[in-house]
């Protein structure tokens, strides 16, 4: 490959807010910090930005009803829960009633990832518009030939959506496009399109950065993991390879490949390097005082000046 066109592709996370609503704003101002940083160090900043929506009214799939649907149920468990009078001493209880609203205007959003339509949805609605503008940048014509380099930056659930992605791009387990499992369901020219890039090098992550990451609580989501963790139990080298998705040997490219920011405050994130083969320190677990807060620290990595100067370190 002659040359390398950089793309930033960003995936949000559903947050505990009151009213969801677009997170075009959220995504510049961190692509924007990023590239100071990037600038102040003499770097290439961030090549073209992919922001993309998901699980509200701004999404074009069945999955813009998440949203308004886990607050309505929400205000209804809260205003019940509020209700209910104890005059037992708790100091924790004023702790679980963020706890409680978090899990549900936060948590619930990966139930429905994980379920069979919510996956589907998610995958559909995400997948084909990522492919879509994959396939278009890579028809751009130019002289020289280019593949597409990946930067992937996800909060909390779009985490686990993009590590869904890079597994359906890179991964050899299934030998054939017809035997991916999004197959039945997405824009089948465009998934082949760019699984033919992916399995010519044509597609390449350059970098994975995750933040506020449920993946390591999620790992039990089938019994092939379940599996893999029974067996490889006493083998030091991780659970999964990865090569997986798509972190292979670059001599243009320094480790770590993937970090994954986390704070002790936000309860959906998770550490997680210890799932892979990290043996030649590919993946990164960044610990980040972003809040002291348990409401606002699940979100308070996109404001972080302190993140996005690692990213840039790390870049």
């Amino acid at each position: 490959m002659n040359a390398w066109k950089e793309i930033t592709i960003y995936v949000h996370g559903i947050t505990p807010q009151e009213k969801v609503k677009s997170h075009t704003s959220t995504y510049k101002n961190l692509h924007k910090m990023i590239n100071d940083e990037l600038n102040k160090l003499g770097k290439n900043t961030l090549g073209k930005a992919l922001f993309v929506e998901w699980g509200w009214k701004g999404s074009k799939g069945q999955d813009k009803y998440l949203a308004k649907a886990e607050r309505k149920i929400g205000e209804l468990t809260l205003a019940k829960i509020d209700k209910a009078k104890d005059k037992t001493i708790n100091p924790l209880r004023y702790f679980l009633r963020d706890a409680r609203s978090l899990f549900l205007y936060g948590i619930a959003d990966m139930f429905y990832y994980v379920s069979s339509d919510g996956q589907e949805s998610v995958r559909k609605n995400v997948f084909d518009k990522i492919f879509k503008e994959l396939a278009k940048l890579s028809k751009a014509g130019k002289s020289i030939p280019e593949g597409l380099s990946l930067t992937c930056i996800g909060h909390s659930a779009g985490t686990v959506i993009l590590h869904d992605l890079l597994y359906i791009i890179f991964s050899k387990r299934y030998k054939t496009v017809k035997e991916l499992p999004v197959y039945k369901y997405l824009n089948k020219t465009l998934l082949n399109d760019i699984i033919v890039l992916g399995r010519n090098n044509q597609i390449r992550l350059r970098k994975f950065y995750t933040f506020g990451s449920p993946i390591t609580p999620l790992f039990f989501r089938s019994n092939h993991m379940i599996d893999m963790v029974i067996k490889n139990y006493r083998k030091k080298k991780g659970f999964l390879k990865p090569e997986e998705i798509g972190i292979f040997d670059c001599n243009d490219l320094k480790n770590p490949r993937w970090l994954n920011f986390w704070d002790k405050d936000d309860i959906i994130a998770y550490p997680l390097e210890f799932l892979y083969d990290n043996r030649k320190a590919v993946i990164e677990d960044h610990y980040i005082n972003v809040s002291d807060s348990v409401r606002k620290a699940h979100g308070e990595y996109w404001s972080s000046k302190k993140m996005a100067k690692y990213i840039a370190e790390s870049y």
